[in-house]
């Protein structure tokens, strides 16, 4: 977020002077940033009142939210803690017109997004609206445990484990990688999960290398030459699931959407022994080809992260899943939107048609009204009963 100052200096959030993001001041005509202190976490959502005399802020600790107000002139300190409903995560920070009460958005893995107002003289927090959950009970979700597990090179790589509120033995687990790469699994509602949950699985969402939230040398760990290496800390997660996490070894499963599908993918064909099942949803097979069909707009700024055509081909060719589809053994679902722009659904009708012809377990959808991800109603009603019923046919 950028806030004006003045006509000479405006107020940022920056990691460029430290790990994390953090509150600065920089100069518009010199592009000098000066730091107003550090950051142990990321800044993450703020908001000045209408006449810049308070600022609110959360900051984003191991993903779960906490939420600060200050004097405005105290920009750079956390100032006073909300105390909020529960962890979770907090967001669409507001001020009233007076300065009395400020208003935001709340979820958390029991709570599915709500607003709140909090009054700053009473110290009292409202729920203003309550969003349907279509008739569920909210006492049957599950919020999972942050744990962290070593890794290949003696990192810990953090992670959120659910579990099944009934267990009869060893568990079988899903282990969920999130999308961006420069994305981070927080502890917000997810109606998915939950599901899952319902039907007797554990999920692990890992937080690999490559991560946002956990600092940017973290995140800057699976760039290019490195990609691989976040697909390893996948490994040791497995590892961990069974020496730690209670779960059955011979069923655990791994899913992804879009960059997780390609970690999904690369999972299969790195560590064919490991899993029980896959579920890839809108995922890259073949860097060369989705770099070359993605969006004009989004190439250049995705070659950053993942390599260059003109300089990295033959890498990339090398690391792409697509080369080692003969090693794949585990059963495959494959889930597309004919109309995705930034990953092309020609990437999964690539896959499926190469393990087709290996006679290998493949199971493909493709939906013709749907783009990057599954959204509609109708079709995710349609779609997860059946990845369940696919995981519950290979793991139970």
């Amino acid at each position: 977020d950028v806030e004006s100052l003045d006509n000479d200096t405006i107020l940022i959030g920056t990691n460029a002077t430290g790990e994390f993001l953090a509150p600065a001041k920089m100069n518009l005509t010199t592009g000098k940033i000066e730091p107003l202190g550090t950051a142990a976490w990321d800044l993450d959502a703020t908001a000045f009142s209408d006449d810049r005399k308070m600022f609110a802020h959360t900051v984003n600790r191991e993903g779960f939210g906490e939420f600060y107000i200050s004097p405005a002139d105290s920009f750079g300190k956390n100032g006073a803690a909300i105390k909020l409903p529960a962890q979770g995560i907090v967001g669409g920070l507001n001020f009233s017109g007076d300065n009395s009460k400020i208003a935001f958005t709340f979820v958390s893995a029991k709570h599915n997004t709500d607003i709140w107002l909090y009054d700053l003289k009473a110290k009292k927090l409202t729920q203003v609206t309550k969003s349907d959950r279509a008739g569920i009970d909210g006492k049957t979700f599950i919020a999972p445990e942050l744990i962290k597990y070593k890794t290949f090179d003696g990192r810990e790589i953090p992670a959120w484990y659910y579990k099944p509120k009934t267990t009869n033995g060893k568990l079988p687990v899903i282990v969920s990688v999130h999308g961006g790469p420069e994305g981070q699994e927080r502890p917000g509602f997810n109606p998915l999960y939950q599901y899952y949950l319902s039907r007797g699985y554990a999920v692990l969402a890992t937080n690999v290398r490559g991560s946002t939230g956990y600092g940017k040398t973290f995140a800057a760990l699976d760039n290019v030459r490195l990609r691989e290496d976040s697909v390893k800390d996948l490994a040791f997660a497995v590892e961990w699931l069974k020496t730690a996490g209670g779960a059955d070894a011979k069923r655990i499963a791994v899913m992804g959407g879009s960059y997780g599908g390609y970690m999904t993918m690369a999972a299969i064909t790195l560590y064919p022994d490991l899993w029980a099942a896959a579920v890839n949803t809108v995922g890259i097979v073949n860097w060369e080809t989705f770099l070359k069909n993605t969006s004009g707009y989004r190439r250049r700024q995705r070659e950053v992260e993942y390599g260059f055509l003109d300089k990295d081909i033959e890498f990339l060719r090398a690391i792409s899943p697509i080369a080692k589809v003969d090693r794949i053994k585990t059963p495959l679902f494959v889930i597309h939107g004919k109309n995705d722009p930034r990953v092309p659904y020609t990437e999964a009708e690539q896959i499926v048609e190469s393990l087709k012809k290996r006679g290998a377990i493949v199971e493909y959808k493709l939906f013709n009204d749907e783009g990057h991800g599954i959204s509609k109603l109708k079709n995710r009603l349609e779609l997860y009963p059946l990845v369940a019923n696919f995981l519950d046919k290979y793991m139970k």
